[in-house]
């Protein structure tokens, strides 16, 4: 939800920051998360050759979606978190 002053005159009055208006601001609700674990890991080869790591899920349901994949980003990402196949998630949709 975009919540904005609706009189354009006082617009330039409230001003502006280096990315978007000062007289608009937008609350977004908290993202639902659902645990899930994950089955498997493939590897996705994007069309410039990159490798991406991608978690095969369990599927959970969240907002009439089933989610069965998410991506892992890279191998560091995956080091760091200490992700592992049978290792349990959360998940959100973005």
């Amino acid at each position: 939800m975009v919540i904005k002053v609706d009189n354009v005159k006082y617009w330039d009055l409230i001003g502006y920051t280096s990315h978007h208006p000062k007289w608009a601001f937008a609350f977004k609700y908290p993202a639902k998360q659902i645990s899930s674990k994950i089955l498997d890991v493939q590897l996705s080869v994007g069309r410039t050759g990159i490798i991406t790591p991608v978690a095969i899920l369990q599927p959970v349901k969240i907002d009439n979606v089933v989610v069965k994949r998410a991506t892992l980003h890279n191998f560091d990402f995956i080091k760091e978190k200490d992700i592992h196949i049978n290792d349990y998630v959360w998940v959100q949709r973005s």
